[in-house]
């Protein structure tokens, strides 16, 4: 049995349906992005974005906790699904785009580590009943 130091992966990916994702390129308008996963370090996106610049993304857990975080695309993979468009999220529609592109989250997100990590606990004693 391998040690948890010695393990690739260093961060605990989340699933969550209440986090929107806008992500900004070249001081273009703030554009929807489908979040399928997040992390500490980063997150796995559906959308349509350029691979050559850092993204800003606009990470919105609801209209009073919205982080802005940089990042850099590090991975592009072809999904394996393309979904159906859904309803629209904060007035943006969703993206239909068949690329799922990995971000590692760059510079202090404390605040954001912080309040993911927050909200993910919140979100389990409210599931168990607590």
């Amino acid at each position: 049995m391998k040690a948890i130091t010695n393990l690739a992966r260093k961060s605990l990916r989340y699933k969550r349906k209440d986090i929107s994702v806008h992500v900004c390129q070249n001081g273009r308008k703030f554009k929807y992005v489908e979040l399928l996963n997040i992390s500490q370090s980063g997150m796995l996106i559906r959308g349509q974005i350029n691979l050559k610049n850092c993204v800003l993304s606009k990470i919105s857990f609801n209209k009073k906790n919205v982080f802005e975080q940089k990042g850099t695309v590090v991975r592009k993979v072809k999904s394996v699904e393309s979904l159906p468009a859904k309803k629209a999220c904060f007035f943006f529609s969703k993206d239909k785009s068949v690329y799922e592109y990995g971000l590692a989250f760059e510079g202090d997100a404390s605040a954001f580590k912080h309040f993911l990590l927050l909200s993910n606990m919140e979100m389990r004693l409210e599931f168990h009943g607590h």
